[in-house]
């Protein structure tokens, strides 16, 4: 009995061993399954994070992508539209770059790191930012020549117009004004648009200006010539009616000059301009000068020629005749003379002349100065007094200035006569 006692005791105790072992199996079992549910979910969340962070790594990387691609494709259009304008540039245009799509499990599986991925964004940031620079530095550079360029065109132009300005007798045109010099920080651009816009009005007004540079060398040589020509031919006409071959230095006929054509004065300088036109303006003024000279000795008023008989050196006194007191009978009648001055002479001894005054005693006193209408007039009174060349008859020589006969004594030696002639001749043509 005590042994089947002991048994039951011993098959209790197992029991209760069993029963004991179970609850510690049953508890061992949730703490696993509860550890593999934590594992699980930290496993889970990691990968969500880590796919999360991909895609918030791709999205950063296409957005600097997208940023990169707008700012290529305003560089590209940049280079294109200067291109078109043939507006030298060094730079090559910009190639897009793709947007990547989005694979995670190749990422994965490739064993990539996260920090390719921002180093990719990075350099992506980094290459727009350089493109940036790049294309404000184009801009830059461009307007910066534009303007010099269209400096240097207004700045000719200023010159132009300031040099012919002081000039008294150029005929500036009305629309000629002063050009306003640029300032390459001044130019306001903020797009492709406006930049072209800005470049082309710069361009536009740099054309304009040389255009109207052009004009003002061409119109003003022009004028120039112009009132030039006015003047040699009315030159010309004036001294077909008078006589100035014994003056010296008078222009015998006056040259046409020509004005220039549409292409002629491209290759000028300003310096050579202006001494063209400098160059007209003192033929100008020379030719204003011969033609005063040759009007005022062709049918001059009689105090004219009195006033300047008295300024004579070595003449010492002047006489007028009148109608009551006229030795040749010329006066006033046709083809006679408009009025006769007959003078004394320091050189000739005119005591010994017979004659009450200078008149009575006539050219053989010192000469005259007979004053006749026309250049015809003047020659044939010439004509007249040559027959007497040579003969006892003979008064002493005889030139026509002007529509004058000049006249002096035969007392006088041929030198004399030579030089009371220049001498008369002198102060009948000097201008006051």
């Amino acid at each position: 009995m005590k042994s089947v006692k002991s048994l039951i005791n011993t098959l209790s105790n197992s029991v209760k061993i069993i029963k004991e072992n179970k609850k510690c199996m049953f508890i061992v079992s949730v703490i696993a399954i509860v550890c593999f549910i934590i594992f699980s979910l930290v496993v889970i969340h990691n990968v969500v994070e880590s796919k999360r962070n991909y895609d918030t790594s791709i999205e950063t990387i296409n957005e600097e992508t997208v940023r990169f691609n707008d700012v290529a494709k305003k560089y590209n259009e940049l280079i294109d539209g200067l291109m078109q304008r043939n507006i030298y540039v060094t730079d090559r245009k910009i190639m897009t770059k793709e947007i990547v799509i989005p694979d995670y499990e190749t990422f994965i599986s490739n064993g990539s790191n996260y920090d390719s991925l921002s180093s990719l964004a990075n350099s992506i940031r980094n290459e727009k930012d350089t493109m940036e620079a790049r294309y404000n530095n184009n801009c830059k550079k461009v307007i910066e020549n534009l303007c010099n360029n269209y400096n240097i065109e207004a700045d000719k132009y200023n010159s132009m117009l300031d040099r012919l300005s002081s000039y008294e007798n150029i005929v500036i045109p009305n629309e000629a004004r002063q050009e306003e010099m640029l300032s390459a920080e001044k130019q306001s651009y903020t797009d492709n648009n406006t930049f072209f816009s800005c470049i082309d009005k710069i361009e536009l007004d740099k054309d304009r200006i040389a255009s109207n540079y052009y004009s003002l060398c061409l119109k003003t040589y022009n004028y120039s010539v112009q009132d030039y020509n006015i003047i040699a031919e009315e030159y010309n006409k004036a001294v077909k009616e008078t006589s100035i071959d014994f003056i010296k230095d008078l222009i015998r006929e006056a040259p046409i000059k020509k004005e220039y054509e549409d292409n002629e004065i491209d290759n000028l300088s300003e310096d050579e301009l202006c001494h063209n036109i400098e160059s007209i303006f003192n033929d100008t003024d020379r030719i204003i000068d011969d033609y005063f000279v040759v009007t005022q000795i062709t049918n001059p008023s009689p105090s004219f020629v009195g006033e300047r008989l008295k300024n004579v050196s070595g003449i010492t006194g002047i006489e007028a005749v009148s109608e009551d007191h006229d030795p040749n009978g010329l006066l006033g009648k046709e083809g006679g003379y408009t009025s006769c001055f007959y003078f004394a002479f320091k050189d000739v001894d005119t005591s010994r002349i017979p004659g009450d005054g200078i008149i009575d005693k006539g050219t053989d006193a010192g000469g005259a100065v007979e004053i006749y209408k026309t250049l015809d007039e003047a020659l044939n009174r010439c004509d007249y007094l040559s027959q007497f060349d040579g003969t006892l008859l003979y008064s002493g020589s005889y030139a026509v200035i002007g529509t004058m006969v000049v006249r002096t004594s035969y007392r006088l030696n041929d030198k004399q006569q030579i030089d009371l002639t220049n001498d008369i001749t002198l102060k009948l043509t000097e201008l006051l």
